[in-house]
């Protein structure tokens, strides 16, 4: 059986779709759920594949126009409009950079920042789309440590791809942000407000980039 590390689920009537990582396979699989027949499984699909290299995480923006990915190997966070045209060899209309390991990810009740945890490093990373699109090459506005050195040398474990927060959730109606991982089993912080304060307090010591891609990833598409 192929690991499930992520899903999203989305409500369509009295139907639900649910997008699911499945990271051994890397692939973003797209399953229909009949809520009138005991949610018995009507549909499953490959939805994305190409240039997934362990897709960790998967989140769709409120309005359901976008769908995020994170993406293990290739050090990248992939945005694809969630157009019908949408299919498993798409190329990404957004590329999200400078996270180690980006893991789980969600974007703000407005829709207009993405939160993405990385696992080899003790920050949260925070991105921002232009007015109405996520099209093109993107960098954090902030990225913010939250945890300790010691809590973060405690998972690492002499490996440099852990460490760090993986779990991430956003409660829509208390804009309270959730981060887990193996050393901070829970903290909870306000993600609503803080955002602004945020770009002006940016880590220093935060993922490097070299301003070049790294072989594997993709061009993004032109906006």
């Amino acid at each position: 059986m192929r690991q499930v590390q992520s899903l999203s689920p989305t409500l369509r009537k009295t139907c639900v779709r649910f997008l699911i990582c499945n990271n051994d396979g890397h692939t973003v699989t797209r399953h229909l759920l009949d809520c009138d027949a005991g949610h018995a499984i009507r549909n499953s699909e490959i939805l994305l594949h190409k240039y997934l290299n362990i897709p960790d995480s998967v989140s769709v923006s409120p309005d359901r126009r976008w769908i995020a990915v994170s993406n293990h190997t290739t050090h990248n966070v992939l945005l694809y409009e969630n157009s019908p045209a949408l299919n498993s060899d798409a190329r990404p209309d957004g590329i999200l950079r400078c996270a180690y390991y980006p893991h789980g990810l969600r974007f703000s009740g407005d829709g207009r920042h993405l939160f993405v945890a990385d696992a080899g490093a003790p920050y949260l990373h925070i991105y921002a789309q232009d007015p109405d699109h996520w099209r093109g090459v993107r960098h954090p506005i902030a990225t913010v440590r939250i945890m300790d050195d010691a809590v973060f040398e405690r998972g690492r474990h002499n490996n440099p791809e852990e460490g760090g927060p993986k779990g991430l959730d956003i409660d829509a109606c208390s804009n309270i942000l959730v981060v887990t991982s193996e050393c901070q089993a829970l903290a909870f912080f306000e993600s609503a407000r803080p955002v602004a304060a945020r770009v002006g307090r940016r880590v220093g010591a935060r993922a490097e980039d070299s301003g070049s891609q790294s072989r594997t990833e993709p061009h993004a598409r032109d906006p």
